[in-house]
């Protein structure tokens, strides 16, 4: 499945950057960053002494 959203950015970083209409990029977004922080997948926990298996 082949997703796409109308995006608008600054090239202010990438001065020598040169984007042509139609250009296909691949592109990572970072919503939120911490460090030394462990994650763990909700699926790999389970219920503790009648408990929920999370918060």
């Amino acid at each position: 499945m082949k997703e796409t959203t109308k995006t608008s950015f600054s090239t202010e970083l990438w001065k020598n950057l040169q984007l042509i209409p139609g250009t296909v990029l691949n592109v990572e977004f970072t919503t939120d960053k911490s460090e030394c922080v462990l994650a763990v997948p909700k699926t790999a926990l389970f219920p503790y002494e009648n408990g929920d298996a999370y918060g």
